[in-house]
């Protein structure tokens, strides 16, 4: 099965190679990993054409955009059956990421869309982080509850979906994702939820890299704006501190049967 990733991206070259070595870097190799780099002038273009160079399977596109969700969708559009997942051009996978992620949506029952826990990489590349939260109810992605105002975002970089969901978008779904400006995200999990329910594996897939110059910690009280605007609740400070404690509680001891069911999947494998 063919995983294709996409990374938009615009001046990205301070961090850019690091998250293709972590593409080139997979122990599953049959990948696609397309940049959708919006005319960037830092030196991005010429990272990016001397790596395309070296590996068929990167490829890219440089043009003018009218955003970062208009590039990803492009981005989407030129991928072949399989897997997708979304890249940003700071971030990073892990090298089993792809592995896993076939290994789980293999078969006529398997899930079309799986995270992994989320994690956060710090600017050097180094995992510093791991939250065990396991469960994310589909009724609560399709009501909006997974942002940074309540139960806190869905990580970007350790969702994955097949092909098929993604084409199962309606024009209108794609069309309120192409008109956010920082929670497209958002209003494309909303989307899936409408359709299929998120697996989460007790694996690390992904992860965040904090590195301060973060558009989505910089700009967070406008990517708030935008989740209000797409009717997100937006509970008073006191009470979502509250209600994101006891969720996390409990969808981390959830996460706990997860890796007690892997740990004997695993032992009885090593007894055949």
């Amino acid at each position: 099965m063919q995983v294709t990733i996409i990374t938009p991206v615009l001046n990205g070259a301070s961090f850019i190679e690091a998250a293709i070595d972590s593409v080139q870097a997979q122990s599953h190799q049959d990948w696609r990993h397309i940049v959708m780099d919006g005319a960037s002038a830092d030196g991005t273009l010429e990272i990016l054409e001397r790596r395309a160079a070296a590996d068929p399977r990167l490829t890219f596109v440089s043009t003018r955009d009218s955003g970062q969700y208009d590039a990803l969708l492009a981005g989407f559009d030129l991928a072949e059956e399989g897997v997708l997942g979304w890249l940003n051009a700071d971030d990073l996978y892990a090298p089993w990421a792809f592995t896993e992620v076939v290994r789980n949506m293999s078969g006529p029952s398997a899930p079309k869309w799986i995270s992994g826990l989320p994690a956060l990489w710090d600017a050097s590349g180094r995992m510093r982080a791991v939250q065990a939260t396991a469960w994310r109810p589909r009724s609560a992605i399709r009501k909006g509850y997974f942002h940074d105002g309540l139960l806190g975002c869905l990580q970007q970089e350790s969702m994955f979906f097949h092909t098929s969901l993604f084409r199962d978008l309606t024009q209108a779904e794609r069309d309120l994702v192409h008109a956010q400006r920082l929670a497209g995200d958002y209003a494309l999990w909303r989307a899936f939820a409408e359709k299929a329910a998120l697996v989460t594996i007790p694996v690390v897939l992904g992860g965040f890299r904090v590195h301060g110059q973060n558009r989505s910690i910089q700009q967070a009280p406008s990517y708030m704006d935008e989740v209000g605007a797409l009717g997100g609740p937006v509970p008073p400070p006191w009470l979502a501190r509250r209600l994101r404690t006891a969720f996390e509680t409990f969808s981390s001891a959830r996460n706990v049967w997860s890796f007690r069911r892997a740990a004997r999947e695993l032992h009885e494998g090593a007894d055949d």
